[in-house]
């Protein structure tokens, strides 16, 4: 489709105008370059305000690249609104509402929209998802145990959409792990069912809880072991994490004998599941260099980072190799101290790829570089911007879950540092709530966080 979306913007003379800025625009966002898109539905609805194919496809553009950008997707909330006011009965528009006001919490507005949804479509398959989002975001325990139940009923091919949705849109990690686990039952397909333990890794490091995630990447191993080795190593790279070197070479030499280029597709269909598939050898040397400067084995990295280089990016995949060799370089820059040469290389890199890549996958998505980032940023003193990429994780995907509690944690000591008290607790409250049953190893973060929440509240 991307492929057809560039021939057509060639042949755009054919077109009229409007019709050939709107290609324009939707070639950038199906190419993932973000901030072109939108500058470029911003100006057809500023010439067209009643353009609704220019409306939706720019909120569409706010609503999932946004929380890529630090941006709340709340930023899409008018635009969708705008569509709604020309076309009442739009769908597409009334299930992203729905999701903001899970967001948000907005008991009145959640039961609004997803009554309107439900009416205008009784038997989509989207019904199970409108009443999930509105479950866990109101946090009903009896409505939960019943949608658990209906879920266990329910086919496989709608549970995906359905705990994706319910995990990334309503920040209820313990109602989203259940309904993650509900994919792991014996009848379900093998490769579904790793996906949800993998998903239920994701949900527990999300709560601190480390340990319990890693028992749940090694119950994916048998079921769908590329992304289980995959997601094991990325996570175990995480820089708030106690991992072991043991732990680490362990994961590395499972890497350096597995053969990327020889997994098996997946039999089963969707996104969710075939998103990385195209990317295994690149992501093999992208993470074995990865665990190897978490060992602090400059060599090593040098070696994997130069064959990664060789390698040329495969098709569909927008800018992640690329991009997966600057992350490389930076990280062997940090090692080395030279911050400024790490930033560099961490801000060129473009982040280019269709946003459903992004929200189906950990590394489309790119959550632990923009985590790196993030702390690079704060490490130089550019304090506004470190938050606006520590504000990039929430609002997004189960991919990006295990990075907002720290996120949090940052976000509150660089407030501090500006003199915000008020909105540093905020974060150091929140940082709290969701990691209530962290791990004893992290244990020393909470009680900082603790610390600091009595001391701002006695200033």
């Amino acid at each position: 489709m991307q492929a057809a979306a560039e021939q057509a913007v060639r042949h755009g003379d054919r077109l009229s105008e409007h019709d050939r800025r709107l290609l324009v625009a939707f070639n950038a966002t199906r190419s993932g370059d973000a901030d072109a898109a939108e500058r470029s539905y911003r100006a057809i609805v500023a010439d067209s305000p009643d353009d609704t194919e220019a409306l939706f496809q720019l909120a569409e553009v706010l609503f999932h690249y946004g929380p890529l950008r630090g941006r709340a997707i709340a930023e899409a909330r008018q635009a969708w609104e705008r569509v709604l006011a020309i076309e009442p009965d739009n769908t597409g528009a009334l299930i992203h509402l729905v999701r903001i006001a899970a967001i948000a919490g907005e008991e009145t507005e959640l039961d609004s929209l997803v009554a309107l949804v439900l009416a205008l479509n009784p038997e989509s398959e989207r019904t199970l998802e409108m009443r999930a989002l509105r479950v866990l975001a109101l946090r009903d325990e009896a409505a939960l145990q019943e949608l658990v139940a209906e879920l266990g009923d329910a086919g496989f091919a709608l549970l995906p959409t359905v705990v994706w949705s319910a995990s990334s849109f309503t920040a209820n990690l313990d109602a989203a792990r259940r309904l993650a686990m509900v994919m792991t039952d014996p009848s379900r397909p093998a490769e579904g069912r790793g996906l949800g333990h993998i998903w239920a890794a994701h949900l527990d490091l999300a709560s601190g809880r480390w340990s319990s995630a890693k028992d749940e990447l090694a119950r994916a191993e048998d079921l769908t072991p590329a992304l289980a080795l995959e997601y094991s190593a990325v996570l175990s790279a995480s820089p708030f994490l106690p991992v072991r070197d043991t732990e680490l070479k362990e994961l590395r030499r499972r890497l350096e004998a597995w053969d990327a280029a020889a997994t098996p597709p997946s039999s089963l269909p969707g996104l969710l599941l075939t998103t990385d598939e195209v990317m295994h050898p690149a992501l093999r040397l992208y993470l074995l260099g990865l665990l190897s400067v978490r060992l602090g084995e400059s060599q090593e990295v040098g070696r994997h980072l130069a064959e990664l280089e060789a390698m040329d990016g495969p098709s569909g995949s927008g800018s992640l190799k690329e991009d997966l060799v600057r992350d490389l370089r930076a990280r062997l820059e940090l090692g080395r101290g030279r911050l400024a040469e790490a930033l560099s290389e961490l801000e060129a890199t473009r982040r280019e790829a269709w946003y459903n890549l992004s929200t189906a996958s950990g590394f489309f998505s790119q959550a632990l570089s923009r985590y790196t980032r993030a702390l690079a940023l704060q490490e130089a003193g550019r304090y506004e911007e470190a938050l606006i990429w520590f504000g990039s994780f929430g609002e997004h995907s189960v991919y990006s879950l295990p990075y907002v509690a720290p996120s949090h944690l940052w976000r509150a000591r660089i407030l501090e540092q500006l003199e915000r008290p008020a909105e540093a607790s905020h974060h150091y409250q929140r940082f709290l709530e969701l990691w209530a049953g962290a791990d004893p190893e992290l244990e020393p973060l909470v009680e900082e966080a603790k610390a600091r929440v009595d001391e701002l509240g006695a200033g």
